[in-house]
């Protein structure tokens, strides 16, 4: 099954309503037998145009909402059939993701993980040392500063 991402701009008024838009979502993925990977909210964001909701009235802000979901291509069709007969959607966007998902996550983990790289500028003796005299002479400014201010008062 090949992996879907679906964009939705729905009604940034009420969060109750965009969450039970997104269990309509999930349930209608789960029951075409599709797997959903990733539910996430990417935030309210103002609109670029004004986009008419069913209700005919004019939205200037959305709120964004994405899912990741395997599933067949039948069950993408439902997933933009259920999420354009909601009351709480603008506008849905549906995407077919190839290998390349894979490798973004990878760089994501890979740019969140500590350095392997090891300064050895850190370890020199004498830069230690020249690190707590500076501490040393900023701490002395500071009590200065604070006598001065306690004489002033």
């Amino acid at each position: 099954m090949p992996l879907y991402e679906t964009v939705i701009i729905a009604r940034a008024s009420n969060a109750k309503g965009s969450v039970n838009l997104m269990k309509q979502i999930s349930q209608s993925i789960l029951a075409e037998g599709g797997n959903v990977r990733n539910i996430e909210v990417l935030g309210d964001r103002v609109l670029v145009r004004q986009i008419r909701g069913q209700d005919l009235k004019k939205h200037l802000v959305g709120r964004y909402l994405q899912i990741l979901y395997d599933g067949s291509p039948e069950c993408k069709t439902q997933v933009e059939k259920t999420s354009k007969a909601s009351y709480e959607s603008l506008q849905v966007k549906s995407f077919r993701l190839k290998d390349f998902y894979n490798d973004a996550q990878m760089y994501r983990k890979t740019s969140k993980a500590p350095s392997v790289v090891d300064p050895t500028q850190f370890k020199e003796q004498q830069y230690i040392e020249t690190l707590k005299q500076i501490q040393q002479e900023n701490q002395l400014k500071n009590n200065v500063k604070k006598s001065q201010k306690a004489q002033q008062v």
